[in-house]
């Protein structure tokens, strides 16, 4: 387990900035691509969402115990599918 320094760090220098790249990545992608990584987004959000449903995965390594966004994970997927949904329609 992480500490709560470490746990914390992580979340500011790790979490936050690769979703900032998710969301930055189509306005590089070719539009052949696009695609593609609408589905990458889907099955990203999608997993969210199964966690979130199934209550599973309440100890996370990275959280340092207890899973503390378990409750924002429903956000999390249901943004990130409307991004995929976005991507698929809107650059096609």
């Amino acid at each position: 387990m992480l500490s709560k320094n470490k746990s914390i760090q992580l979340f500011i220098f790790a979490c936050i900035p690769l979703r900032i790249i998710l969301a930055l990545i189509p306005l590089y992608l070719e539009k052949k691509w696009l695609f593609y990584y609408s589905f990458i987004l889907f099955l990203i959000g999608a997993s969210f969402l199964y966690l979130y449903f199934t209550n599973t995965r309440q100890d996370a390594f990275e959280a340092g115990g207890k899973t503390w966004w378990a409750k924002y994970r429903i956000v999390h997927g249901l943004t990130t599918i409307m991004f995929s949904n976005f991507v698929f329609h809107i650059f096609k």
